[in-house]
């Protein structure tokens, strides 16, 4: 299916007004993630959560209701687990000084205000320095897979292409994060995962496209580097859009019908998708362009 026809786009002519509008997005998101701070889960500020399956279909309002104004429990989250229409519940208190005490109070609550509606599925306790380890380890992951991609794509193709392609992802990952700490949505283990899926996905775009420079390099020695990449841009054009579709279609159908964390996972990669794809053709593309092109020319020649 071609969506553009025989697609004659100058990309490379703008590549000043991406690198403008990116920046600008960049440091907004920054400065969001430091002003208002990323709102982390359970999993990884510590606390308890009971895991719930109601008998009868009882809204979730009320189920807020129940423990609303209970200052021992302090700040709570209390969300569906799966559809929105499920019976299921986690009920979760963050941060509380005794997480036996606190998973103890919840059960009470729930037996004085649901006796005999409800059993428990799961219950679980996760302490603050395991809390402070998954997010050091969640860090270093990210880190260690843009690592690994740098060292990858420098021996598959040369080291500027790592580069060129390591720095959307920063790019990538800085705005998705700035626009869902925004939106005040939970950071938690399933949005890693997200975050580093979108990292995959955003590298395989951009590896169709430096392939493409590649073999245009080899085939064509009249036109410049710069013309040559808006060629390879445009060459790819359909197939980056037909697979960003199809997968937006699949993860939006996951947005819609899903709740909660899983729904979380689906936003990250439903924008990530959009952020990607732009930064595949206007950011990584862009830096090949910029920084000495004609030396790509050398290197093959030689």
């Amino acid at each position: 299916m071609k969506f553009i026809s025989n697609a004659n786009i100058q990309w490379m002519a703008k590549r000043k007004l991406f690198f403008g509008f990116s920046i600008v997005l960049v440091v907004i998101s920054i400065g969001i993630i430091l002003g208002k701070g990323i709102n982390y889960s359970i999993d990884f500020k510590g606390g308890s959560f009971i895991h719930v399956k109601f008998t009868e279909n009882i809204p979730l309002e009320d189920v807020r209701a129940a423990f609303s104004g209970n200052e021992e429990l302090g700040d709570l989250e209390i969300k569906n687990v799966g559809e929105s229409s499920s019976n299921e519940v986690m009920i979760g208190v963050k941060k509380h000084e005794n997480m036996g005490s606190g998973l103890t109070t919840i059960s009470t609550i729930l037996e004085s205000k649901f006796p005999g509606k409800y059993e428990v599925m799961r219950e679980e306790a996760v302490g603050p320095k395991i809390g402070s380890e998954l997010k050091t380890q969640a860090l270093w992951a990210t880190i260690l897979s843009l690592l690994a991609i740098i060292l990858y794509i420098a021996f598959r193709f040369e080291f500027k292409f790592g580069v060129a392609a390591v720095i959307p992802l920063f790019h990538d990952v800085i705005i998705t994060l700035g626009v869902f700490t925004a939106l005040g949505l939970e950071f938690s283990l399933p949005v890693v995962a997200s975050f580093l899926t979108l990292i995959g996905y955003s590298i395989n775009d951009t590896i169709i496209v430096f392939d493409r420079i590649r073999e245009n390099l080899k085939a064509n020695f009249k036109s410049s580097v710069v013309d040559i990449i808006d060629v390879s841009i445009n060459s790819t054009l359909n197939r980056t859009i037909a697979t960003s579709l199809a997968t937006m279609i699949a993860v939006l159908c996951i947005f819609i019908i899903k709740t909660s964390v899983i729904r979380d996972f689906a936003f990250v990669m439903a924008f990530g998708i959009v952020v990607g794809t732009y930064s595949s053709i206007g950011i990584a593309s862009a830096i090949i362009a910029s920084w000495n092109p004609e030396s790509l020319r050398k290197t093959k020649k030689a």
